[in-house]
């Protein structure tokens, strides 16, 4: 089910409490503001791309575990940046527990064989505990 952008945008402004804040200024959000694929780019894989598994790549990117909320100016300016992908984790721990994040992160390429960074990750580790998650997404931002 290929989402479009609008319906992205909803969602993802519907799935946070409220007050929303920008991930970058931490200011709050009103009507300007980008939802920001913070961990998987949709710059990095094809739009109507398919894992081998025949998942579409799309859906596998535009979920809360990759989406945080920015002001258009910030996504702009700043959303390509390393200090951007360490204050979205941030921000999306708040929302995501770190260990739903990480387990995410780890099927795209572990379950659905799409080609993402792996970092430093020790499957002779697993189930890993919050701070290990952490950890372990900090190796691939």
């Amino acid at each position: 089910m290929l989402l479009t952008r609008a319906a992205v945008r909803i969602r993802a402004f519907c799935t946070y409490p409220r007050p929303q804040r920008c991930a970058w200024c931490h200011k709050p959000l009103v009507h300007d503001f980008a939802v920001h694929e913070w961990l998987v780019k949709r710059s990095g894989t094809r739009m109507k791309s398919y894992t081998p598994d025949g998942t579409q790549v799309h859906d596998l990117i535009m979920l809360p575990q990759n989406q945080v909320l920015m002001h258009h100016s910030c996504h702009d300016t700043w959303g390509q940046t390393h200090k951007a992908k360490r204050q979205s984790l941030e921000e999306a721990i708040h929302f995501q527990s770190v260990s739903s994040i990480g387990q995410w992160y780890v099927d795209l390429w572990q379950k659905h064989k799409l080609s993402v960074p792996v970092g430093d990750f020790n499957e002779g580790l697993l189930p890993l505990d919050p701070f290990q998650w952490y950890e372990y997404l900090l190796t691939v931002i």
